[in-house]
């Protein structure tokens, strides 16, 4: 009697078991898809949307073995068993990995994101809003006005005697790792506002992970109705966003920008990153050395044609134009730009004014490696408040050789 009480048992556990093995992997792949849709509505790819991508992967490879050998279920127990700890041994080392930040990038361990690139038609932050520029080592508040740019809201029409100063640039011109009040454009005018003769207003228009094309693109299609006097363009870490964006043609292919199958593969499986970076030796950006020396050619190309647009541009709207090369802490130790003599030198021969900010760093305000940290932060690359400071103090001066419309200098 015990014996046939087993058998009749074993039917009604075999059947839960089949439920569970349908209910289990269906709840992860509902929940996972919820969590997925969340972040990609939103336009982001967090840090642990790989995850969640991975978990609705395996959970569906689940359901189908499960369907594929209901029939046969010593042979499904056992393929199900070896896929179950597999998954489970690969979606642990994930998380380790995410959570001791191995191989996460610059922009994931400081927004929290991966660096897939939606293209808009214009770079600008959301209008009339706030945001914070935050690292582990500052964290500084900014508000945007009606275009999107971290600065107050400019009159269309200038003052009798007024000249407007646009800069534009990235981080860099923004004014990340410094407050609002200490950005090298904030400097600028201080320097200028000894000058009783002359009244000038400045529009910062720098935006982080902005990049010459963006620029030329919002200061034709929105900077332009101010009347500007001068506007400054700044160089610095640009290359690379040229190389993923790609030029003008950026503005026919709205929406997000997969240069390489592989990005994605990146963005979801840290494993896989781990191995592409450390065994194949890929850099950031996902590509070997040698492509990327291909691209970065191409992406000086592309500068080159974006200044001599800036260079027509300021002589039919009759503003000055000045382009300043700024440079990131590395080039300042070793004392070379990485990429932008070429362009410098190019730009001289177009008769565009320049000003080599590394050499007057090194020259002038003599930074090197024992002092450089009293500039820049240590571990993120943006200046401090001392080194916006010495950039505004460079631009002044640059500023005074160039002439203005009206034939005014800075003085």
């Amino acid at each position: 009697m015990v014996n046939d009480n087993r058998e009749l048992q074993n039917p009604f556990r075999k059947m839960n078991l089949k439920k569970l093995n349908v209910l289990i992997p269906t709840f992860f792949l509902v929940v996972s898809i919820f969590f997925i849709f969340i972040k990609f509505y939103a336009l982001i790819f967090g840090i642990y949307t790989g995850v969640w991508i991975l978990l609705a992967v395996f959970s569906s490879i689940f359901m189908i073995l499960n369907f594929i050998f209901r029939k046969k279920d010593e042979l499904r127990i056992k393929l199900l068993t070896i896929f179950t700890s597999t998954a489970i041994i690969i979606l642990s080392i994930e998380i380790i990995l995410r959570l001791f930040g191995v191989g996460t990038s610059g922009l994931e361990q400081r927004n929290g994101v991966y660096n897939f690139e939606i293209i808009k038609e214009f770079h600008v932050w959301k209008k009339n809003d706030s945001h914070l520029l935050i690292t582990d080592e500052y964290k500084y508040i900014r508000t945007t006005n009606s275009l999107g740019l971290s600065d107050i809201e400019h009159p269309l029409e200038k003052q009798k005697g007024e000249s407007l100063v646009i800069g534009l640039g990235d981080s860099f011109t923004e004014g990340d790792g410094a407050h609002a009040d200490s950005t090298w454009l904030k400097f600028l005018e201080h320097f200028t506002s000894k000058n009783k003769q002359k009244q000038y207003r400045y529009m910062n228009a720098g935006v982080c992970g902005s990049d010459p094309v963006y620029q030329y693109h919002l200061l034709e299609q929105k900077l332009l109705v101010y009347q500007p006097d001068i506007v400054i363009l700044n160089i610095g870490f640009d290359i690379d966003d040229i190389i993923f964006r790609g030029g003008f043609e950026r503005f026919e292919k709205k929406g997000f920008v997969y240069n390489r199958n592989i990005d994605f593969f990146c963005a979801t499986s840290f494993i896989f990153r781990l191995f592409l970076h450390n065994i194949l030796d890929y850099n950031y950006l996902n590509m070997s050395e040698e492509r990327h020396s291909l691209e970065a050619q191409k992406a000086l190309q592309i500068t080159k044609q974006t200044l001599l647009k800036f260079k027509n541009l300021a002589q039919k709207q009759k503003f000055q134009f000045l382009v300043v090369f700024y440079p990131g802490k590395e080039e300042i130790i070793n004392n070379q730009y990485q990429y932008w003599d070429e362009i410098m030198k190019f730009s001289n021969q177009e008769k565009i004014h320049t000003l080599n900010l590394l050499n007057y760093f090194v020259n002038k305000e003599k930074i090197n490696r024992a002092n450089i940290y009293n500039y820049y932060w240590l571990r993120d690359g943006h200046p401090k408040a001392k080194g916006y400071e010495a950039y505004g103090r460079a631009v002044f001066e640059k500023l005074e050789e160039i002439e203005v419309k009206g034939n005014c200098k800075f003085k």
